[in-house]
């Protein structure tokens, strides 16, 4: 999809944390001349800020599925957002943002 092996994806997994992870991800997808995109950045931010792990957001009933889902930038329901925000005590803006393409 993004010219990502499995091999590499999995390597980049555990040789980066989460965070630099997706910061990698971010802008392979920029360099890439992606379109404009939501960023689930805000969440990553929110729950360093807040101190909650992804172990936490698990053990109060969120999907695995689903989080694993986020960290590889594939979209998510409102629902999913909405069951965040209530997880997290926050707003819609603390879990994404619209990144809009640059027009130059």
């Amino acid at each position: 999809m993004y010219g990502f092996s499995y091999i590499s994806l999995y390597s980049d997994i555990r040789t980066f944390s989460i965070f630099e992870y997706i910061n990698t991800m971010i802008s392979y997808i920029s360099e890439k001349g992606s379109k404009s995109m939501i960023s689930y950045q805000p969440l990553f931010k929110t729950m360093r800020e807040k101190n909650i792990t992804s172990y936490a957001l698990f053990k109060k009933g969120f999907s695995k599925a689903t989080y694993y889902s986020i960290q590889k930038g594939n979209s998510i329901s409102t629902n999913t957002v909405n069951q965040l925000c209530s997880l997290l005590n926050c707003s819609v803006s603390d879990v994404i943002e619209y990144i809009e393409d640059d027009p130059s």
